[in-house]
């Protein structure tokens, strides 16, 4: 690791909130320079924010964990896919980018436990709404996490959470396109929150649900958000898949598979 970034690093455990987000914004320029393109040697930062992010003196834990996610995203998997896609005597070309590729996943892979008992145990909500959110993204672990986020669902009695493990379940689950039986299931148990007695679950519910749906179905959505907005708003608002966002541009927002 670079030496200024290794200051960086020990900053983002800082009692000072801005000083630890001075810190992860460069982490992440390094990693990503302007939200662009992964840099190769984005695999080395990883571990770094893992450990800073489930640090118990970490302020900052669901902006670290929103930039693992999107991190993740970006790095995966793109060069397998196109490595899948292309003849079989070209495909050698993509090895070394497939190795690499693999590499960002196993230090994913790596913290998963860790992740999982944060979202479980931890003591701060939010440190485990910022848990779900990664993990919902980690959609190679997509059947296992399944089962899991819809326990959490079940066992917990916090409306933030709860608005969380929709989204993740959602984006783990299913897209636009053909669902196959766990994304099925997955549609099914997010549309029987649209029914739920708490307007805000009934609202993560309608957020997660119109992106994913044909137009016409969209527009009966966007008229159930309206109705259930101003009662929901408040929870939803709190949501950390919502951290670079807000409820205006999820209503927006286009999901394709």
């Amino acid at each position: 690791m670079k030496a200024d970034l290794f200051k960086e690093a020990q900053e983002l455990t800082s009692s000072d909130a801005d000083r630890a987000r001075r810190a992860l914004f460069a982490i992440c320029e390094a990693s990503c320079p302007q939200r662009v393109m992964i840099e190769r040697d984005a695999v080395e930062y990883i571990p770094v924010l893992f450990e800073a992010g489930l640090s118990v003196t970490t302020l900052i834990t669901p902006e670290i964990f929103f930039s693992l996610g999107r991190i993740h995203t970006q790095a995966l998997w793109g060069w397998k896919d196109a490595q899948l896609h292309t003849s079989p005597e070209h495909r050698s070309k993509y090895d070394e980018m497939v190795a690499w590729e693999t590499s960002v996943a196993a230090a994913y892979e790596r913290y998963l436990p860790a992740v999982v008992a944060l979202v479980e145990r931890g003591e701060e909500v939010r440190d485990r709404c910022a848990g779900v959110y990664l993990l919902s993204q980690m959609k190679e672990h997509r059947n296992d996490l399944v089962g899991f986020l819809r326990s959490q669902f079940d066992d917990s009695l916090d409306a933030r959470l709860k608005v969380d493990i929709i989204e993740a379940l959602a984006n783990l689950g299913f897209g636009t396109g053909p669902m196959d039986e766990v994304g099925q299931a997955v549609h099914q148990w997010v549309r029987g929150k649209l029914s739920d007695p708490s307007p805000a679950i009934r609202l993560g519910a309608l957020l997660s649900l119109s992106p994913r749906v044909d137009d016409d179905q969209r527009k009966s959505l966007k008229r159930d958000i309206v109705q259930t907005f101003t009662a929901g708003r408040a929870v939803v608002n709190e949501a950390v898949w919502l951290l670079e966002g807000s409820i205006a541009w999820a209503i927006r927002r286009e999901i394709s598979d």
